[in-house]
């Protein structure tokens, strides 16, 4: 199945989004053509897409660097988006999975902890949301968990 395709099914299919619905993209560096080809059906559909970008480099440096102090701050703004947001789309997580081998567990848990605010939120507003695991499908990641990678990617086409 090609992006394009992908892109068609999950926004008209699956979140059928709506005329001024909008529609949140969560992408990662390493799924901008998955977040670009979402992004223009949500806009054919007559939504509006608002696109955020994690990057690994973000991701890992958060959970390394950051002081465990600062992971509670309130998401204010994301928050905020989040009270006119109909439907949502996930692309993934890091593109190098590795790295939570670096991070101390109290520490990655307390990070996910301060999540819980944009989760209850996401349930709260009952936000249409599809977790496609595209951005979790790479070479690294097959690497780490011992998976053929065509064959992960054709299993999971195949499901969709």
């Amino acid at each position: 199945m090609t992006i394009a395709q992908v892109a068609k099914k999950i926004v008209n299919e699956c979140l059928q989004v709506k005329e001024d619905e909008q529609v949140l993209v969560s992408a990662w560096n390493h799924t901008i053509d998955y977040a670009s080809a979402l992004a223009l059906e949500v806009e054919k559909a007559g939504g509006t897409p608002l696109v955020t970008l994690d990057t690994d480099e973000m991701f890992w440096g958060h959970l390394t660097k950051v002081s465990e102090t600062h992971y509670g701050r309130p998401r204010r703004a994301f928050l905020s988006a989040l009270e006119q947001t109909d439907a949502s789309v996930f692309l993934g997580g890091p593109e190098d999975p590795s790295g939570f081998r670096k991070v101390p567990g109290d520490r990655l848990a307390k990070s996910f902890e301060s999540e819980k605010a944009v989760m209850d939120k996401f349930r709260d507003r009952k936000i249409r949301s599809v977790d496609l695991p595209v951005g979790q499908m790479t070479p690294q990641r097959a690497k780490t968990y011992g998976f053929n990678l065509a064959r992960w990617r054709r299993i999971t086409d195949n499901a969709m």
